[in-house]
């Protein structure tokens, strides 16, 4: 699934997004998202999570 670039600066997961794709959908490099979001675990996302882009 194709993850939408975030209007705001922030990114709600949705079913199927990872977040190697939400993060290239945004220009960003999936290490630096997961640092900047707390992300102990990259490959978990929960559908609704609010992530910061």
């Amino acid at each position: 699934m194709k993850s939408a670039p975030a209007a705001n600066g922030n990114y709600v997961v949705k079913a199927g997004d990872t977040l190697s794709e939400i993060a290239a959908a945004h220009g960003k490099n999936w290490h630096d998202l997961a640092k900047a979001n707390g992300l102990a675990n990259p490959d978990v996302l929960s559908i609704g999570e609010n992530l910061t882009v």
